[in-house]
């Protein structure tokens, strides 16, 4: 089986008492985030945004192509637009078992 555990994105991702999910700010490191990012009264959503996006981009990206899952796969892509300014393309495709809403389980494919 494809080894697809949340830890292997984010090392110290964690569910706090069971009802949370705990992604340590050390975890991003693709694109950082501070605490000022991401408090909730004054930080910005669209910066986590990213920040996810990108770091689990680069962890797909990193991976043998035998290693990378099938079911789930994120590509990101570039240009630069108006006033100096870098426009990002994430392109994220996931299949479904569609009775369940779920990921199929990934088997080991060449």
């Amino acid at each position: 089986m494809i080894d697809v555990k949340p830890s292997l994105v984010f090392p110290n991702i964690s569910t706090g008492d069971g009802t949370q999910l705990v992604i340590p700010l050390s975890d991003f490191s693709e694109q950082p985030l501070s605490a000022a990012s991401v408090d909730p009264d004054t930080g910005d959503w669209r910066d986590i945004l990213y920040s996810f996006l990108d770091e689990i981009n680069a962890h797909f990206s990193d991976l043998p192509s035998e290693n990378r899952p099938i079911m789930v796969s994120i590509r990101k892509s570039g240009s630069m637009g108006a006033n100096n300014l870098m426009n990002y393309n994430f392109t994220v495709s996931i299949t479904t078992q569609v009775s369940q809403e779920n990921i199929p389980q990934e088997v080991n494919t060449p």
